[in-house]
Order: C-alpha cells, then sequence, then structure tokens
C-alpha cells in the first residue's frame, strides 16, 4: 500500500447495497466499504484490508476515519 492510499488521503468509499428479505420482513441496507485507487478502479476490502493489518495502518482504519464520520452519503452499491 502506498503513502498516498492511507485512510486519511480521502479515498475511502462507503456503498450502501440493500438487504431484501425473503418474506414480508422490512428492507434493510448494509454498509460496504471500498477503497480507491487514482485510476479510478475500485479496490475490495480483502485485498486492502490485510496489508492495512501488515504495515500496521488497520488503526487508521475507524469509524472515525471514515468517509461517513466526513459528512459524505454512502453510494449506492447499483447491484439489483
Amino acid at each position: 500500500m502506498d503513502a498516498s492510499a492511507t485512510p486519511g488521503r480521502g479515498r475511502l468509499v462507503l456503498y450502501s447495497q440493500p438487504i431484501v428479505p425473503l418474506g414480508d420482513g422490512k428492507a434493510k441496507r448494509e454498509l460496504l466499504l471500498r477503497m480507491n485507487r487514482a485510476s479510478g478502479n475500485v479496490i475490495l476490502p480483502g485485498s486492502f484490508l490485510p496489508v492495512a493489518e501488515k504495515y500496521g495502518l488497520i488503526g487508521e482504519i475507524d469509524p472515525g476515519s471514515s468517509p461517513r464520520r466526513s459528512g459524505s452519503q454512502p453510494r449506492d452499491a447499483g447491484w439489483k
């Protein structure tokens, strides 16, 4: 992970995905954390979280440093 990819650089993004029960239950949403590359490609957490753990940066990724804390709204994940 290069220094420009650290959470403080604003590259973490929350996506919102609907969770729809099969019965009459009320639909809910889950939040999915992603990281954007400078190229615009999305990096899934299975790729960046282990690297953050390995290099001692995992403490930088917490609710206090999340995009939501900064006032931005989660993006719709776009899955149907």
